[in-house]
């Protein structure tokens, strides 16, 4: 169980800096026809031309999934971030030097003291 874990994390690790290089060194936009603007990042051949729009075209069905493919990548770097994120904070809580009850006294059901006139 141990060497699966440790690949999945190891395979998790590589997939994600592979989609953030290919952010880093593949972004572009393309101008759609109705003005729109479109960044997204793939390989593809670089020209000489100074537009980077123009070197290459996609169809509809390309800008759809690519735009899924981005918002796919987006939702899982920030779900994987706060898994992380509520693993760290609950290995603090609940390690035994760090305990709240142990600095502070809790007191629990009775009600705060009340000034009478």
């Amino acid at each position: 169980m141990d060497k699966v874990r440790k690949f999945a994390s190891i395979f998790a690790i590589c997939l994600i800096s592979m989609l953030i290089a290919n952010k880093v060194f593949f972004m572009h936009q393309h101008t759609l026809p109705n003005g729109k603007i479109l960044y997204h990042a793939h390989p593809y051949h670089k020209s000489n031309t100074e537009d980077p729009g123009k070197p290459h075209t996609h169809n509809e069905l390309e800008f759809f999934f690519i735009e899924k493919l981005d918002l796919l990548f987006f939702s899982v770097f920030t779900g994987v971030l706060f898994i992380a994120i509520v693993k760290f904070i609950s290995f603090f809580l609940e390690s035994e030097d760090l305990l709240i009850e142990k600095h502070i006294k809790l007191f629990l059901g009775r009600a705060p003291p009340a000034l009478q006139s």
